[in-house]
């Protein structure tokens, strides 16, 4: 295994699931813009820089279409409303001279991505604490924002992600949650829903009941039954009920039900990261309780990479030095006490005990403790350092390099294209 600083985590074992239907998923596909005479390996997230695990999945994707001779589509979440031109920086010196900071490289509304306009590219500023690395993820990620086109915020932030990710994953094929209610997949789950919405409630919550520890919240059975939709309205999302089915209300789909919609046929298999894999076990469960359709198979592909300097050991050791530094400010790799610290002791025991002097000169040493070695030697935050979700670019491409050596590596080693998968 190449070492690099992080962990590498990919379970193949669902890609042999039955596929679904030919008719729809070939009719869903050409609706959507995907190739249908060649395999389909779909991955996806919310428009925004990755960070290394999020990486991973496109890195893992693409590795999978390559040796089948097939197409790699993003699935872009454009059904929230998040700051995509927002990210968080490392300021200072690791391992425990970091800070979090946060630099806004987009002017942009609020409001659904789908529905908002696209922002303008802002100019941010360079702080003197800042990394080579992140300096220059900075101004790359600043120049793409400035080039990125789109209609809307969604179309503008897809552009700009693949403009980032396409030296390392090549080309992806795009396709935006927003339109997937309106494909032959989608329009047969909206049917369902609408002929059996104490059907679909009772199974989605059977599935969540099955599987409390993902978090995936129950619908509501009344006032009026709840579905696993969201209405849009003037650019914000609420809960969809039945009543908004039969209005014919502007209409999202939840997470779930856009990883229902494509593995029923969107593509041939899907790459999920951590989160996204624990969700899946509540979608399946919910799909085959209640309407039973087939879904295509599953890989697990994540990664946690810290920044350099900053492994475990990095800051036990660095946590360490920071508790003997603050108990003695002035010893700079010596051994033993410090001269200054070892005289105030020795005043200290030269002191008759009980006495107004040794009290004054056990305070004179904390008064030189919290003077020298609370400023001087201050414990960092050692939750930055912990931090494994920065944009990718704030990394160094050394880092990056490692991560798709050891991606591949263990992707070998798994035997990830099991004889079962469509090809």
């Amino acid at each position: 295994m190449c070492l690099f600083e992080g962990d590498i985590q990919i379970d193949v074992s669902g890609l042999g699931n039955p596929s679904p239907p030919v008719g729809d998923a070939a009719e869903t596909r050409r609706v959507l813009g995907i190739p249908d005479d060649c395999p389909v390996i779909a991955t996806g997230h919310q428009p925004v820089p990755p960070h290394p695990g999020i990486l991973a999945k496109y890195m893992v994707a693409r590795h999978l279409a390559e040796g089948i001779g097939g197409v790699v589509v993003n699935v872009v979440v454009d059904t929230v409303d998040i700051e995509v031109g927002l990210v968080e920086i490392p300021l200072g010196t690791p391992p425990l001279g970091l800070s979090l900071s946060r630099a806004a490289l987009l002017r942009e509304s609020t409001g659904v991505l789908a529905a908002r306009p696209a922002g303008e590219s802002a100019a941010w500023s360079e702080q003197k604490e800042m990394s080579v690395a992140t300096r220059q993820g900075l101004v790359l990620m600043a120049s793409m924002w400035a080039q990125a086109e789109g209609a809307t915020a969604a179309t503008q932030a897809a552009s700009m992600i693949n403009s980032l990710i396409r030296p390392i994953v090549g080309d992806v094929v795009n396709v935006f949650a927003s339109e997937l209610l309106a494909t032959p997949i989608g329009i047969a789950l909206l049917e369902a829903i609408r002929l059996d919405p104490s059907g679909c409630l009772q199974a989605w919550n059977d599935a969540c009941r099955a599987y409390p520890e993902v978090g995936v919240g129950q619908l509501r059975a009344s006032p009026e039954i709840e579905v696993p939709l969201w209405v849009l309205e003037s650019e914000v999302r609420r809960p969809a009920t039945v009543h908004d089915l039969a209005e014919s209300q502007s209409l999202l789909p939840r997470g779930l039900v856009t990883s229902a919609i494509m593995r029923c046929g969107g593509c041939d298999a899907f790459v999920h990261g951590l989160g996204g894999w624990r969700y899946d076990r509540v979608m399946e469960q919910w799909i085959a309780g209640w309407l039973g359709w087939p879904l295509v198979g599953r890989c697990l592909a994540t990664a946690d990479v810290r920044l350099p300097r900053c492994r475990e050991l990095d800051l036990i050791s660095a946590e360490k030095e920071q508790r003997r530094l603050r108990h003695d400010p002035a010893n700079h790799g010596g051994a033993g006490l410090s001269l200054e610290k070892a005289a105030m002791l020795r005043q200290i025991d030269a002191c008759s005990p009980g006495t107004g002097q040794r009290r004054q000169a056990w305070d004179a040493m904390h008064g030189w403790l919290d003077r020298v070695g609370a400023v001087q030697h201050s414990v960092g935050d050692a939750a930055v350092a912990r931090k494994r979700d920065w944009p990718f670019l704030i990394y160094p491409q050394k880092s990056m390099d490692a991560l798709a050596a050891a991606l591949t590596e263990t992707i070998n080693e798994a035997e990830a294209l099991p004889d079962s998968m469509p090809c």
